[in-house]
């Protein structure tokens, strides 16, 4: 397996891995441990914390542009991209589903999980 180091900050959502075994978690940044960075391998799941009334950003990496952009349930969120940076809002107060982001390099299986917790930045 091939492990590629590839950046993305999630604005205001958490890697939680509760039970998953191929699931990132993100390893943490020396000035602001919100701030995290995971490796990307192609049999992992992306678990993000997000937060009803948060908008999450997730930036992929600067050689990465997304071409397509699959959701579970479209109704309960909000979605765009620009380059290679995706912005997701939930409209639902619960809306836990998958993500699942093409670019130009890799396909990221993602997993929103809904939380009223503090969420936290974390690139991917």
């Amino acid at each position: 397996m091939m492990l590629k180091r590839t950046t993305a900050i999630v604005l205001l959502s958490m890697l939680q891995v509760p039970g998953a075994l191929a699931a990132m978690y993100g390893t943490p940044s020396e000035r602001d441990g919100r701030i995290q960075t995971v490796d990307y391998n192609e049999q992992d799941v992306f678990n993000v914390r997000v937060k009803a009334g948060a908008q999450t950003t997730i930036k992929f990496g600067q050689d990465e542009t997304i071409k397509d952009v699959g959701i579970g349930d479209p109704e309960a969120w909000s979605v765009s991209v620009r380059d290679n940076t995706l912005f997701l809002r939930p409209k639902a107060e619960e809306p836990d589903t998958n993500v699942t982001v093409q670019t130009n390099k890799h396909i990221y299986p993602l997993y929103l999980i809904s939380t009223t917790k503090q969420p936290t930045y974390i690139p991917v």
